[in-house]
């Protein structure tokens, strides 16, 4: 991995750790809010919509603060987030390198989970969280593969990961930001798989030094997701990869 600068912007160790526990924060009460009973009492027809706004904000305001900080220091929101240019050849075919090879590890860490009879005590069916309509199937469809792999890829890989790699070592900053993102995810049971696709997209990130190619390989390996775990509803005798 090159030393040069990935960054346009040298965030402080301090931003870094603000940054991340208003990003923590802000998907608990995110969630909480959107799924803990709170907006029960609204109509089917609209619920999965505010639900998905609700998610959409739990996002949009840590972006915000980034993209203040970085006007702060006369940076487009555009280079001080890694969202640059990239050679769309190589770019495209790595992250669906990445998605496919994600997708297969974490199918075998399924299997050997299985075997080894351990049943996680947490669904981990993002599909079951919205109502069960198709409104609700396309709210699973833009938050799962269109919000959270764009958001997500700037916060840890846009701000985060060329931070840590700035003031530290690529390798250290690719473990603490995949580890973080891990644990943004909140359940132990994917905590491994959701690990080692950081660790990819932290890769694929520094390659490309741009952070367009791992926003589509996240959002390639979030639609296979979701495309299983649909289809799996039809063989409900076959095990959740």
């Amino acid at each position: 991995m090159t030393r040069e600068p990935l960054g346009a912007v040298r965030w402080p160790v301090s931003a870094l750790v603000g940054l991340t526990l208003l990003v923590l924060t802000f998907t608990i009460a995110g969630a909480v809010l959107a799924f803990g009973g709170l907006l029960d009492a609204l109509p089917e027809d609209v619920l999965p919509l505010v639900q998905t706004a609700v998610l959409a904000l739990q996002y949009a305001l840590p972006i915000a603060l980034v993209a203040f900080l970085g006007r702060l220091r006369r940076t487009r929101f555009s280079e001080s987030v890694l969202l640059r240019r990239f050679s769309v050849a190589q770019g495209i075919g790595l992250a669906v390198g990445v998605a496919v090879t994600a997708r297969f590890f974490n199918a075998a860490y399924s299997i050997i989970v299985v075997m080894l009879g351990i049943d996680p005590q947490v669904t981990t069916d993002v599909t079951q969280l919205f109502a069960d309509t198709a409104l609700g199937a396309l709210a699973v469809v833009v938050l799962a593969v269109f919000i959270a792999p764009l958001a997500e890829e700037i916060m840890f890989r846009g701000v985060l990961y060329p931070g840590l790699r700035d003031r530290f070592n690529p390798y250290a900053a690719a473990v603490v930001s995949s580890l973080l993102f891990a644990v943004f995810h909140g359940e132990p049971f994917v905590f491994l798989p959701i690990f080692v696709l950081g660790l990819m997209l932290a890769w694929l990130t520094e390659t490309t030094r741009s952070v367009w190619p791992a926003i589509v390989g996240h959002a390639a390996f979030n639609a296979t997701a979701v495309a299983l775990l649909y289809l799996l509803r039809f063989l409900p005798d076959v095990p959740l990869p």
